[in-house]
């Protein structure tokens, strides 16, 4: 083979290498170079007896509920739930409840519904906290989603009181 044609492949083969780690690079860190992207998310809140209902209106990229933990924070001190998308995947209208968690003298429980039941989270969805003794009027609680691949709070979390 002639040096011509070595030196064409040869800076092919470079060419390739440095757009495939290129791109690889922004795929992982995100087009904007901050890190991996942290999907945000549009929530509302209503109350229910004994608690507070988070409604999902929108969110920006499709999630797996593997991917979320529930964060919930008095001020002093925070609860979290890891959601698992087995728990809500096969039907419609499937709710799924995690264990209690003690926030301060408060008995916590989350209850999570994912109505198109695919395990992933979307705009139908929604939460729903419970505590016995019942959220304290005095007490700001705030209730947010955590994208557990980069573990940052996605934006879209609610603060409320008792009701």
């Amino acid at each position: 083979m002639k040096t011509g044609w070595k030196i064409v492949i040869v800076v092919v083969i470079i060419a390739a290498t440095i757009t495939f780690a290129s791109l690889f690079y922004f795929i992982w860190n995100g087009f904007s170079g901050t890190g991996p992207m942290i999907p945000s998310v549009a929530t509302s809140k209503a109350p229910v007896t004994g608690g507070w209902q988070i409604n999902i209106l929108a969110i920006s990229h499709t999630v797996s509920w593997d991917d979320i933990k529930v964060q919930l924070d008095d001020g002093t001190d925070s609860v979290g739930w890891s959601i698992k998308a087995a728990d809500l995947d096969g039907g419609f209208n499937i709710t799924a409840s995690y264990a209690t968690k003690l926030l301060g003298t408060l008995s916590v429980v989350l209850t999570v519904t994912d109505n198109s039941g695919n395990g992933f989270v979307s705009s139908t969805n929604y939460l729903t906290l419970t505590a016995n003794p019942a959220f304290s009027s005095a007490t700001t609680y705030s209730a947010v989603l955590i994208y557990e691949p980069v573990g940052g709070p996605m934006p879209g979390g609610v603060t409320f009181t008792g009701v």
